[in-house]
This record gives C-alpha cells, sequence and structure tokens, in this order.
C-alpha cells in the first residue's frame, strides 16, 4: 500500500506490566524504548516490537505469539534456561520444520519462541551476551482460523508482499508478511490445530501517513474500519480496523 513503514508491534492488555517490562529486560536484556501513561513499548529487534498496556480494550482479539531468531540457539537456551524468571515450556529441540527452536512464556502468559534456522545453525564464535542474543528476524504472530480468507486480505486489501509459506496439512498452514523492504520485522499469520497455550494480542503497523492509508482503505469491500483517524495520548494519528477473522489492526503514525 506504499504508507507502512516496516514496523510491527504485538499489543498485550495486561495488568502487570512492570512485572512483564521486568521478565524481559532481566532474563533477555530487551529494553524499554518508550513509557507512556498507559505502559510501555519493549524493543524485541530492530522494527519489531512488544506493547504492554495496563488499560482495557474495547476491540477484538485473537491468540497471538512472538517468534524471534537467535544469534545461536544453543547457547542462548543454556543461559536463559539457568534464569530464575526464565519459564520454559518447550526445551530447545529440532523440528520438522528444519529449525531448532524453545519456547517460554512471560508472566502474563504470552508465548515466545526463540528460533535458529537449519540452515544457519553453527556454533556462535563470539560471547553471547545478555541483549544481543537475536538477530535477523521477528514476527508477530497471529493464529487465524479462517486463513485464505485472511491471506486475500492482508496481500490484496493491506498490500503486503508474502515472502514464505507452508502447508504441513490442514491443522498446520501459514504465511509469513514483509512489512516494508528491508525490515527485520515481519507479520505472520497461522492456522494450527491443536494451539498450544497463547495471550491475546493486537497488533499494530506503523504508518508513514495514517491519515492516507485510512483514505486509500476506503470503498474496498473487505475492510472493516472501527473507527476515523484519532490522536492518541501522544498526539500520533491512528485509526483501527478488523481484518477477516475479527482481529483488530491499528495503524498508527511513528
Amino acid at each position: 500500500m506504499g504508507y507502512l513503514d516496516g514496523t510491527i508491534k504485538s499489543v498485550f492488555y495486561i495488568k502487570n506490566v512492570e512485572a512483564v517490562a521486568d521478565y524481559y529486560a532481566d532474563v533477555y536484556g530487551l529494553p524499554v524504548v518508550n513509557t507512556f501513561p498507559e505502559g510501555c513499548d519493549i524493543q524485541m529487534l530492530g522494527n519489531g516490537y512488544i506493547q504492554l498496556r495496563t488499560d482495557e480494550t474495547d476491540i477484538p482479539q485473537g491468540p497471538g505469539s512472538l517468534w524471534i531468531q537467535a544469534r545461536d540457539v544453543d547457547k542462548v537456551f543454556d543461559e536463559v534456561s539457568a534464569h530464575p524468571k526464565a519459564n520454559i515450556f518447550e526445551a530447545v529441540e529440532d523440528k520438522y520444520y528444519h529449525a531448532r527452536v524453545y519456547r517460554a512464556i512471560d508472566p502474563a502468559g504470552n508465548a515466545m519462541a526463540v528460533v535458529e534456522y537449519e540452515k544457519d545453525l553453527k556454533t556462535w564464535q563470539g560471547v553471547v551476551r545478555k541483549g544481543e542474543y537475536f538477530n535477523k528476524e521477528f514476527r508477530s504472530v497471529m493464529f487465524v482460523d479462517d486463513l485464505d480468507r485472511c491471506h486475500k486480505f492482508y496481500t490484496e486489501t493491506m498490500g503486503l508482499k508474502c515472502v514464505y509459506s507452508w502447508d504441513e496439512g490442514p491443522g498446520d498452514r501459514g504465511f509469513k508478511y514483509e512489512l516494508a523492504e528491508g525490515s527485520d520485522a515481519y507479520l505472520e499469520i497461522l492456522h494450527r490445530i491443536p494451539l498450544m497455550p497463547q495471550g491475546k494480542v493486537t497488533i499494530e503497523l506503523g504508518a508513514t501517513d495514517a491519515a492516507a492509508c485510512f483514505e486509500a482503505l476506503q470503498g474496498k469491500t473487505d475492510v472493516v474500519v472501527m473507527d476515523a483517524p484519532a490522536r492518541d495520548s501522544q498526539g500520533k494519528s491512528f485509526f483501527r480496523l478488523r481484518d477477516p477473522d475479527g482481529n483488530a489492526l491499528v495503524i498508527r503514525n511513528r
């Protein structure tokens, strides 16, 4: 569509913002880069963020998770699993999709997969330092029921480029979308049965001009816009819409 700037946030509406922010700082060395009256933003990698908020939301949220690439997943797992706050629920192991992965849960119940792809597996020659565990790729993951309809929405309506897809049968299919050329942050939509425990997420996409993006979406038959552009508590223009599964998207100026 041309109005997105390549940034993405997984937005979690939770009660224990301080405890969750401390978890990402203490276990992974990930910094809070912005605070505001309702919560904070944590930079996961490059253009990928999570946002923790204490206020209530009136918009529908689907299950979602985080996916992030490690420099050396075994070294990261060894360090992280020794931390008393780590809360690992799946130890590092090889997966059928040609990656080595472990999974953890933050104090609010949000799941994160830490991954290294088979093609990249090698012993990291440098020291693995907290705050420098990750590189190359962050994904905000949203689980959907009507995958094909959602894929059409994100490619044809929202103009996102699909850069990867997989089909392991009816219970495991998905798509990965590039948000802007050169960005290290991606959106993934996924249909999986059974679904492992997940938190509820709202996806926020950064825009160079949210108002122009709003206008470009007018008249498209598959768009359900929830409200007209407005200003948030920081003076940034934003609006909200829904995908075909009913999940809310927020388009917000950086």
